[in-house]
């Protein structure tokens, strides 16, 4: 299904999924994909390589409300 969604950014795939799907279901599918994108496993495995920084991109809206929202919380 996320494959038929065109989104340029990770807020315009939350915006649209929450219009399409609703905050709930919004919020489950954003925090099922947080916990398995990048495991502790793996950053074990890259630290054992020789890997000692790890760059965490976010976005800057993380820390803005949604547009038309009030809080940064509605995120999820």
């Amino acid at each position: 299904m996320f494959d038929q969604i065109f989104a340029a950014s990770e807020l315009d795939f939350v915006t649209t999924l929450r219009k399409e799907q609703g905050d709930e279901y919004t919020i489950q599918t954003m925090r099922n994909h947080w916990d398995g994108y990048i495991t502790e496993h793996m950053l074990d495995d890259a630290q054992d390589l020789g890997v000692d920084t790890v760059r965490l991109p976010v976005g800057y809206w993380i820390i803005d409300a949604p547009v038309g929202g009030t809080s940064p919380y509605e995120y999820g």
